[in-house]
């Protein structure tokens, strides 16, 4: 791709791929890396059975940064036996890697059973079958909007709700082009506390100076005189 002058705007991979080599080769070709963390916590890493090494993220997002390569991360909330001690272990997760790199963006899901998974049976065994229909799956998402509550049955409706709440100001903290915290958001978390607790130290969090996305194409083809 280097040979022929292609760039690639955002790559999806696993943190098991980017190796020295890798990050190496991505240099000046790609703009943004995709990886999802999901969860972090050792113990729903665990669970999960996601194979993913958590001391190593913010080394490798230090490796990807100083090769000008930016990092969205993906994370599940909602899971089985989640606490709100493992919601603000991810907190503090990106409060880390923003400090590394402040284009770093963290972006945040509900997580939902899927038919055929390995979780689906866990959960099953604990809360019966689920209905193996169309229809029944219709409303299968990953949000957390109040009609998919009922694929979720160890969470019960008002822990979904803040869930849902608190899975949105994660998403607006940890843009990849953030700000401090406008009033709005301070006054959900002032007004929660538990919220206060997940978000402890958020204060701290790091923002991008210059305010300016970072889009290696648009770069390139300016370089070129094509805009």
């Amino acid at each position: 791709m280097k040979e022929k002058g292609l760039f690639i705007e955002q790559a999806i991979g696993t943190f098991s791929d980017l190796n020295d080599d890798v990050i190496s080769s991505l240099q000046g070709v790609c703009q943004t890396v995709i990886c999802s963390i999901e969860t972090a916590s050792e113990r729903l890493i665990g669970l999960i059975n996601k194979p993913i090494k958590l001391s190593k993220i913010p080394e490798i997002n230090q490796k990807l940064y100083a090769a000008g390569i930016n990092t969205i991360h993906n994370f599940m909330f909602g899971l089985p036996t989640e606490t709100d001690d493992d919601r603000k272990d991810a907190v503090a997760l990106m409060i880390k890697l923003k400090k590394i790199n402040p284009y770093v963006r963290g972006v945040a899901y509900f997580f939902t059973p899927i038919p055929g998974t390995p979780m689906l049976e866990d959960v099953e065994k604990d809360y019966g079958k689920y209905p193996q229909t169309l229809s029944y799956w219709s409303d299968c998402e990953i949000i957390g909007f109040q009609h998919s509550f009922k694929y979720r049955p160890w969470l019960g409706e008002e822990e979904q709700i803040f869930i849902s709440q608190f899975a949105t100001l994660f998403k607006e903290i940890f843009q990849s082009i953030n700000e401090p915290l406008n009033e709005q958001q301070q006054n959900k978390i002032n007004n929660s506390d538990r919220l206060r607790y997940i978000f402890a130290g958020i204060e701290s969090v790091d923002f991008p100076a210059d305010k300016t996305s970072k889009y290696l194409l648009d770069k390139k083809l300016k370089e070129q005189g094509y805009i």
